[in-house]
């Protein structure tokens, strides 16, 4: 049987996959025109699951990181107060929540949910600190190439 290679879009959806972990979301992301079909078809290939595994292998890079702490840092807690507040959260679709922002979650007795979530001023912090990185290896690299020009010139004097 003849493997065939995975779609542009696919590998797109499989990329969006490692920085969403959603799959709705990573479908819409790459493109798809109906993301919740295409999102319930590409669950379930195997091929997907294979190189979604295999990019999960690898280190992650600073654009991963950088997504991670923005949806930390910027975002909603809607489905989260949702799910404390839901009656029967045996009934809810967990994957369909995005619960990226929580931390921990504790149901005590008497049905009290207790959920703690990330510190966004510290997800923003080293959001921040990853910007100011890549601001100084842009300028490096700026004035690296600068000095390169001026040896180059300062030999075609001579």
């Amino acid at each position: 049987m003849k493997k065939e290679k995975l779609k542009e879009k696919e590998i797109l959806y499989c990329k969006f996959f490692l920085l969403y972990h959603e799959p709705y979301l990573s479908a819409e992301a790459a493109g798809y025109p109906n993301p919740k079909r295409a999102a319930r078809k590409l669950m379930v290939r195997k091929d997907i699951a294979r190189y979604i595994e295999k990019l999960s292998a690898m280190p992650p890079t600073l654009d991963e990181v950088a997504a991670g702490l923005r949806r930390i840092a910027f975002g909603s807690s809607a489905d989260a107060i949702s799910l404390s507040l839901a009656d029967d959260a045996k009934s809810i679709d967990l994957k369909s929540l995005d619960l990226n922002c929580i931390s921990e979650i504790k149901v005590q007795k008497g049905c009290v949910t207790e959920i703690k979530f990330f510190d966004r001023v510290k997800a923003l912090e080293k959001l921040a600190g990853i910007c100011k990185e890549d601001e100084s290896d842009d300028a490096e690299a700026f004035f690296k190439a600068l000095q390169n020009s001026a040896k180059e010139l300062e030999g075609a004097e001579d």
